[in-house]
């Protein structure tokens, strides 16, 4: 898992994409964002990674239980025992325990207490590290967590991750940046009035031209939930899900 970033504790490093049927999911994102696929065999698993250009980035996985299909974000910890025994202590839910990953490093699957999952990590040496700001094209640019608590996310992530909260204002709906060492992490909102979605990280892709890129997922079988809208300052966007039914977004920033 080679990447031209330094690791650092508090941010999302890799992103791994579950799903029934992998090959139409791997497909899908291969044809529409350039992404290589690299076979990686920890053991007697089959892990495809992705690889935008020189970088690994995640990854595509078939679950061992039934589970609705998506995207899972996994944030750098320096303990991932101790940062699990955290979160339950204060409202979080363990999905998956501590496992070890052979020559990678030791995570867990973590769900908020208003139910977003996410992953942490524990990199064993030289691993994924800071995402580069500006994200390069097909490289994964941002996540968000879209809650039904905004006040409470803050004091979960706070105390599991040190994120500290500051306050964006935006359009109609408040945006939040979490951030770790001065430098954002993540994005955090509430869930619009009106709008039936429930607690949930989503991850977001750069691409150059985000009218265009959506078309295209359209031709492939995507669906589009929202956009292509503009952000004021920052960029345009969209929410769509892919064929094998998991939630993705696109972000093309000013300029690109």
């Amino acid at each position: 898992m080679s990447t031209p970033t330094t690791t650092a504790v508090g941010h999302f490093v890799w992103h791994d994409h579950a799903s029934d049927d992998p090959d139409v999911a791997t497909a899908f994102y291969t044809q529409l964002l350039g992404w290589q696929l690299e076979l990686w065999k920890p053991g007697e698993m089959e892990y495809p990674m992705i690889k935008n250009g020189d970088t690994h980035q995640g990854g595509f996985v078939k679950p061992q239980m039934e589970m609705q299909p998506h995207w899972t974000g996994y944030v750098v910890v320096e303990d991932v025992d101790a940062t699990v025994g955290r979160a339950e202590a204060i409202g979080g839910t363990v999905h998956l325990p501590p496992t070890d990953i052979p020559e990678v490093g030791r995570f867990a699957v973590l769900a908020d207490p208003q139910g977003a999952a996410f992953a942490v990590i524990q990199q064993f040496g030289d691993g994924p590290g800071q995402p580069e700001r500006p994200a390069p094209k097909g490289a994964f640019a941002w996540d968000e967590l879209l809650t039904t608590d905004v006040e409470a996310a803050k004091s979960f992530y706070g105390h599991l991750l040190g994120w500290s909260a500051e306050t964006w204002p935006i359009g109609e709906t408040p945006y939040n940046l979490f951030k770790t060492d001065g430098r954002d992490a993540a994005g955090l909102m509430a869930v619009p009035p009106g709008v039936d979605a429930r607690p949930r990280w989503m991850t977001y892709i750069a691409v150059d031209d985000i009218d265009l890129t959506v078309a295209g997922a359209e031709e492939l079988g995507a669906t589009v939930y929202m956009g292509p809208d503009d952000i004021p300052e920052v960029g345009r966007i969209a929410v769509l899900a892919d064929p094998a039914g998991a939630a993705f977004g696109l972000f093309a920033g000013n300029g690109s």
